[in-house]
């Protein structure tokens, strides 16, 4: 049933993409997944933190997270009814970062709840992080840049407060201006170098007289290595979508420039500024064959490229003599998030088990 209603709302967004009523509907059903959901990869472990919070301590997990959990576990809510909550939160983020970039926010609302929404409801933190950082992109755009930028690590900053690692989008800073291609080339050969170096390193023990926080201290241990890497599949299908990312968005950049005729406009600019972020997103494809946990700052960033899609899309329709183009544009970006979201609804990640076919599974729709 749920596969169904994603099928009917995706039909139905497209044929109204700035319809409200169709975004509320989609937002709905985001926010009944999101909320209800009664497994999902990370659910035992957030469950067990919740249901132990004064035990545990609030500094578990980031403070702003935990906050919301002492808020809710105080007035005595069940772990699903602090989902139900934590939804509210992320409809409205997401409703609100979309409504920045596009008018289309129907249109750009279905595909993200093919992906990468279902990651997002296991992955609770970097979900609501994710959302904060789509937001404060568009503080970048202002004509006044250091005003702009010191807003952007404001926003990034809040983000940290549910997810440590949003810190590294600090790096977008540099996305704000053309990104040469070959200087990206030249990063990726001293990457895998200092990984080479990386991994006959004890890394943990050296990160441990600086940090004592025991959980980011795991993620470096050497036994994690092997435990979280990627399977073969996993690797390939993530390499497939940081260069389809980067071709399209490229394609869609180059599109711009040519129908805005040289006119700086917000949809040229984020096209532009998705191009750039999709190239720095390249550094960390040689990551991925050590760490999984990579993965979250791809996918994370997989929103603005939805939204630059979805305007060049209705841009390109409204020039009927750049119809096939527009045929390209929509079976490029269809195809880029199928294969995305057919992978990691079937095979997952690291394997099977991981697969989010199981979000489905546990969850009220499967029993419609």
């Amino acid at each position: 049933m749920g596969f169904l209603i994603i099928l009917f709302l995706c039909v139905l967004a497209y044929l109204n993409p700035r319809s409200k009523i169709v975004s509320f509907m989609i937002l709905a059903f985001i926010w009944v997944l999101y909320g209800f959901n009664t497994y999902s990869g990370d659910f035992i472990a957030y469950e067990n933190v919740y249901n132990n919070l004064w035990d545990i301590g609030l500094m578990h997990y980031e403070p702003g997270f935990s906050m919301i959990m002492a808020f809710c576990r105080s007035f005595g809510m069940s772990f699903i009814m602090f989902r139900v909550a934590l939804a509210f939160i992320f409809v409205y983020l997401l409703y609100n970062a979309i409504k920045k970039y596009t008018q289309y926010s129907a249109l750009a609302l279905a595909i993200y709840l093919i992906f990468p929404f279902p990651y997002f409801i296991s992955v609770l933190r970097g979900g609501v992080a994710s959302l904060i950082i789509l937001y404060s992109i568009d503080f970048l755009r202002e004509e006044n840049q250091r005003r702009g930028a010191f807003k952007f690590v404001l926003g990034v900053m809040i983000a940290a407060l549910f997810h440590y690692t949003s810190v590294f989008y600090l790096v977008l800073l540099f996305a704000r201006k053309e990104i040469d291609a070959k200087k990206i080339g030249c990063l990726l050969g001293i990457e895998f170098f200092v990984i080479f170096l990386w991994n006959r390193l004890d890394i943990q023990s050296i990160l441990a007289i600086f940090i004592d926080r025991e959980k980011t201290l795991d993620w470096f241990a050497q036994q994690n290595y092997v435990n979280n890497m990627l399977n073969v599949k996993g690797v390939l299908s993530n390499f497939l979508i940081v260069f389809g990312n980067i071709y399209f968005s490229r394609i869609i950049k180059e599109n711009n420039i040519k129908q805005m005729d040289g006119c700086e406009s917000r949809d040229l600019w984020v096209s532009k500024f998705a191009y750039n972020a999709n190239l720095l997103m390249l550094l960390l494809a040689p990551f991925l064959f050590y760490r999984n946990v990579v993965l979250r700052f791809i996918w994370e960033l997989q929103g603005i490229n939805i939204v630059t899609a979805v305007n060049a899309i209705k841009l390109l329709e409204e020039n009927r003599k750049e119809k096939k183009k527009r045929v390209v544009s929509i079976i490029g970006l269809i195809s880029v998030e199928w294969v995305i979201g057919l992978f990691f609804y079937i095979i997952g990640p690291v394997g099977t088990e991981n697969s989010l076919l199981e979000l489905f599974r546990n969850n009220l729709f499967h029993l419609i």
